[in-house]
């Protein structure tokens, strides 16, 4: 049996509060989270049961600033969970409600928070409309203001494990030519336990670009600590012959996220998958290790999800719709690619493994 070996996935963040926001009821901005009433769907063995529960949410941003860059958590809690009883996070989001911002606070020293959680993959379309967009996004499951400690150093670091698909000198564009940086970019599929997998773009700092190289392969895991960097574009305040610049900066600003390589170790396969019992069950090992045939079926299956949500405009199937038409969608997906070249990432590996999934369609 395949397994595709869930992935090492936590992210801890060190900064002040800068701004929080939300919505109203009538979907008017206000400068604050939001508590509302809310239903929750009940589930039981990982299942929806149909039912829901009344409760309330939590929901909003939250902005913290981390040094010279901001960063945008989008929150939401809801006061039960899955199984109807009340959520152990409830306290935590209730008190999120008294954080004190930079921007409109109450005057005193913004609170200094810990938001710990998980990355997600978080797919969107172009403004255009003609492409799907995807960047990593930050699950949130706790915000803490008692979990900072006296001169920890503000920031976001991810502990993160995956298959390594592709690297690459990274590139930019010079007088419509590209030339490299000297940096390095490997793209590092990440599974969810869920049968499914999504891609990080990881920036190899030039120091680190020699090592790397030497050391992965397409398709080997590693393990790797990753620091994020925010960086500013534009933000040239116009200056004037007569008088000053203006109170609010209406340059073209933009931000763009880099997960950065600190440190890494390559993950090697382990001896054994499976430990047999004294009755002769078999348990999968625990590894970090991805067999990377079993993670190229599943890249295929987040080709079709991509492609299925760009079909749709944007709009996200339901499990129904996607289950019933899988093998549908993946006839359709080996079709438009016959004679093309591949798209994801392992051009470089043979074409041997067959076209079941390694997951039960249900999963899906």
């Amino acid at each position: 049996m395949d397994i595709l070996n869930k992935s090492k996935n936590f992210y801890r963040c060190v900064g002040s509060v800068y701004e929080m926001g939300g919505k109203d009821e009538k979907g008017n901005p206000v400068p604050h989270l939001v508590r509302q009433p809310c239903e929750v769907k009940l589930y039981e063995n990982g299942k929806a049961t149909g039912e829901t529960v009344k409760a309330e949410c939590i929901k909003g941003s939250l902005a913290v600033r981390i040094g010279d860059g901001i960063v945008t958590f989008m929150i939401y809690f809801a006061s039960k969970g899955l199984d109807g009883k009340e959520s152990r996070q409830w306290k935590m989001a209730t008190d999120m409600m008294e954080l004190n911002p930079e921007v409109n606070g109450n005057g005193n020293a913004p609170s200094v928070v810990v938001v710990e959680g998980r990355l997600e993959n978080n797919m969107f379309m172009s403004r255009d409309g003609k492409e799907v967009k995807e960047a990593p996004q930050f699950r949130v499951s706790k915000v803490s203001t008692t979990a900072y400690k006296e001169g920890m150093e503000y920031g976001i670091t991810v502990n993160m494990s995956g298959c390594m698909t592709k690297n690459v000198p990274e590139t930019k564009m010079v007088d419509g030519e590209a030339e490299e940086t000297g940096r390095g970019v490997m793209t590092v599929y990440m599974a969810n336990g869920k049968g499914e997998v999504f891609p990080v773009s990881v920036i190899v700092p030039e120091d680190l670009v020699d090592d790397v190289n030497d050391a992965v392969e397409a398709g080997c895991t590693i393990d790797a600590t990753l620091d994020v960097n925010t960086i500013t574009f534009g933000g040239v305040v116009k200056k004037h012959g007569i008088g000053r610049a203006g109170k609010i900066d209406t340059s073209n600003v933009s931000t763009r996220t880099e997960f950065v390589l600190a440190g890494m170790d390559i993950v090697d396969e382990p001896d054994e998958l499976y430990i047999e019992d004294e009755d002769g069950k078999q348990t999968p090992v625990k590894t970090l290790w991805m067999d990377s045939s079993v993670v190229k079926k599943a890249i295929k299956m987040y080709q079709v999800k991509k492609d299925e949500f760009a079909k749709n405009g944007g709009n996200k199937t339901t499990k129904s719709n996607s289950t019933t038409n899988l093998k549908d969608k993946k006839a359709e997906y080996k079709s438009k690619r016959v004679g093309k070249k591949a798209t994801n990432d392992f051009e470089d590996f043979e074409e041997s493994v067959s076209d079941d999934l390694p997951f039960d369609e249900d999963e899906f």
